[in-house]
């Protein structure tokens, strides 16, 4: 039993029985069970066993695929139980760390011992193969009472030198033990494991050889005992060489014929025989070696029977008969069963066949290995189911090798077919893989000239949009450049209408105050000049006075004539002084006035005079005193009179600088106001041409529509553009 305790059914585990309706087992070999349907090796085997009876070792070749297994077990081992040797077919296991030589055949013998019901002493705990078998107490007794003699059959025995070298030291210890068997000398280290005081003479029979040795292996690998021969002594001399040769053309139809019974008609047997002989002639079938015309390859002609007989059977006849070869091609009969081994399988099919195509040939040459069913069940996809559909369509073989179940194909003819379907599996795998690799960086070729492409279009757009962006931008920049320009443009003409208005309103409150400044002067001047007008009305009242007063002195002084000259000097005089205080007076119109109101009532006052002094000359000299009094007024009158046209002159020349002043304060400003409407006009045109969505642009436009001092206008772009329309039209 296998360590992971996967186990083949039982049936499976061995070689396929054959039966009377299906006597050919295909690619796998006769067994003794099946010994009554092994034919056309008659000659061979009673040669074999001759050779047999008469060498303790014997070495069985020939090419792959004659039938060496099936000779052995189907021919031989029936032959020599009759003749009391007790077969015991072995299979060695190569595996590193697993059993020796001489532990494998033990096995094997207990094995054989049981199932043949072959009475033998029981091993001693720790005892060799070596030891066991010369045992002084050494008896095999079979049925019947008959002693047997082991007879060791080493089939396959070429995988010692093939799968064998993966560990050399293994590889050694196994030749060493099969040559201490096959020399009937005692192994190295025997003495030690001696009771004390007893030599192997007392212990071991060292003369007796209770055993016989045959070694089984492929033609092509003989040479390969020269490097076991290093290790014998004698056993290499006297060993026996038996060549198996390929199937005549007689005895493959007796194999046909008399392994078939009445299942094949003598036409169909001999179209058979026919075909695989001169198919083989040629070229060889499936790749196998070419054999000499009129030569048969057993496991091709036990093949080629098998898959007629499933036909028969598929199609319900009761005999082969010759249409049926039509349907098979002898040339590919190997390949077309190793393909039809996998129908069926569904998804297990591509894992199935790597395992076999992988695990089941050599790296190296392609030579047949076996793979424990251990290694088998930890392979990804590999079930037990599957491979026991395999066993039962004889693809493969299953057996137990020191208690381990192993399976490998089931000849090996088959490694040839094995061996091109993998390595055409391989290059199918590596185009896939390329085309895989390719088609991969084509795809990811695409994808990055796809993304490359998209990249770029992206770029582009993005390079787009930058532009427009740009653009924009650059655009809004030399709008808000323009718009900066004219900003500051308006700002400073604001600025400098500002400062216009700032010092027109200056010059303007500066007139406006000299204005106020000649006002109030000419307004204390009217002031003195009212003063001056009444003082004189009120000089004018005392004049007519005293001219009443003078009239009537005259009058009463004009009996003096002295009196009338004097006063007459004396009123010249005062007229004299009158009319001088009127030509002084004559600067202004009311001055004159007064002096020429003066003037002429100092005439009248003079004629009054002459008259009164004529009249009443002694009444003017009582007034005289009066007079000359009232003069003095008068004179003080004129006097302050004269001061106030003094200062009503200067008031006049204060006036008329304030009213030069104020002319040029009311230029100025009307200047100012001719700069400041065109501010306003180029106010109204940056507003009216300003984005009428902006908040601050409505704004402004309420506020300037709402503004209405004279003497600018409210806003009304509309106006405002008729007049701008006009003024640009031709």
């Amino acid at each position: 039993m296998s360590a992971l305790g996967l186990q083949l059914p039982e049936e499976l585990v061995s070689a396929h029985p054959v039966s009377e309706e299906r006597p050919w087992p295909g690619l796998s070999p006769f067994t003794e069970q099946g010994s009554a349907f092994f034919h056309g090796r008659s000659r061979d085997t009673e040669g074999l066993a001759r050779v047999v009876r008469r060498a303790p070792f014997t070495v069985l070749y020939g090419q792959s695929g004659l039938g060496k297994s099936s000779l052995l077990m189907a021919g031989l081992f029936p032959l020599m139980w009759r003749e009391d040797f007790l077969p015991v077919y072995v299979r060695l296991v190569h595996e590193p760390g697993g059993p020796s030589l001489g532990e494998q055949l033990f096995y094997w013998l207990m094995l054989e011992c049981e199932r043949r019901r072959v009475s033998a002493p029981v091993p001693e705990p720790g005892a060799s193969l070596w030891s066991y078998l010369h045992r002084t107490d050494l008896k095999f007794w079979g049925p019947k009472h008959r002693l047997y003699t082991p007879l060791f059959v080493i089939d396959q025995f070429e995988e010692l030198f093939t799968l064998g070298a993966r560990v050399p030291s293994v590889q050694q210890r196994k030749m060493t033990e099969l040559a201490e068997l096959v020399d009937n000398r005692p192994p190295a280290g025997l003495m030690a494991a001696l009771p004390s005081g007893k030599t192997l003479p007392d212990v071991y029979d060292l003369e007796a050889r209770r055993y016989k040795l045959v070694l089984a292996m492929r033609e092509d690998h003989l040479a390969s005992l020269d490097e076991l021969k290093r290790h014998m002594r004698v056993g290499m001399h006297t060993r026996a060489m038996v060549r198996l040769d390929p199937m005549g053309v007689e005895q493959a139809l007796e194999a046909v014929q008399t392994t078939g019974g009445g299942l094949v008609e003598d036409e169909a047997a001999g179209k058979i025989v026919d075909a695989l002989a001169r198919g083989q002639s040629e070229s060889g079938v499936d790749g196998t070696r070419a054999l000499r015309q009129g030569e048969v390859d057993p496991a091709l002609l036990s093949m080629m029977c098998f898959e007629l007989n499933e036909k028969r059977l598929e199609r319900g006849d009761a005999r082969i008969e010759a249409d049926l070869l039509k349907e098979l091609e002898p040339r590919k009969i190997l390949a077309n069963f190793y393909h039809r081994s996998f129908d069926g399988l569904l998804d297990e099919a591509p894992r199935l066949r790597w395992f076999v195509e992988e695990r089941l040939i050599t790296e190296a040459g392609g030579l047949r290995e076996s793979r424990s069913l251990d290694e088998a069940g930890r392979t990804e996809g590999v079930t037990l189911a599957a491979l026991g559909e395999l066993v039962k369509r004889r693809l493969l073989r299953a057996d137990q090798r020191a208690g381990v179940q192993r399976v490998e194909l089931a000849h090996d003819v088959l490694t040839e077919v094995v061996k091109e379907n993998r390595d055409k599996r391989r290059v199918e795998e590596e185009e896939r893989r390329q085309r895989d690799t390719i088609v991969a960086r084509e795809r990811e070729a695409r994808e990055q000239a796809i993304k490359a492409r998209l990249q770029a279009e992206e770029e582009r757009k993005r390079a787009e949009v930058e532009r427009q962006r740009a653009e924009v931008a650059k655009r809004l920049e030399e709008e808000a450049r323009a718009n900066e320009a004219k900003a500051r443009e308006s700002e400073a003409r604001a600025r400098d209408s500002e400062a216009k208005a700032v010092g027109s309103q200056r010059r303007a409150r500066i007139g406006a105050l000299i204005a106020l400044a000649l006002a109030v002067v000419a307004f204390f001047a009217f002031l003195s000049a009212s003063r001056a007008q009444a003082h004189a009305r009120q000089a004018q009242r005392q004049a007519d006075s005293l001219a009443k007063q003078a009239i009537a002195s005259a009058d009463q002084a004009r009996a003096s004539d002295s009196t009338t000259q004097t006063l007459n000097g004396a009123l010249q005089d005062t007229v004299k002084k009158l009319q001088k205080a009127q030509a002084d007076l004559g600067v202004q119109r009311r001055e004159a006035t007064l002096q020429q109101e003066l003037g002429a009532q100092y005439l009248g006052m003079s004629g009054d005079i002459v008259r009164l002094s004529l009249a009443q000359r002694e009444a003017f000299e009582r007034n005289v005193k009066v007079m000359y009094d009232s003069a003095a007024v008068v004179l003080d009158t004129v006097t302050r009179a004269r001061r106030d046209l003094d200062d009503l002159r200067r008031a006049n020349t204060d006036l008329q600088r304030s009213n030069d002043e104020l002319k040029r304060g009311t230029a100025a400003l009307k200047d100012s106001l001719d700069l400041f409407g065109k501010f306003w006009q180029t106010v109204e045109r940056t507003v009216c041409e300003a984005d009428a969505d902006d908040h601050d642009v409505q704004r402004l436009r309420r506020q300037m529509r709402d503004f209405k001092p004279s003497p600018v206008r409210a806003l009304d772009c509309d106006e405002l553009r008729r007049n701008e329309s006009r003024r640009t039209s031709p």
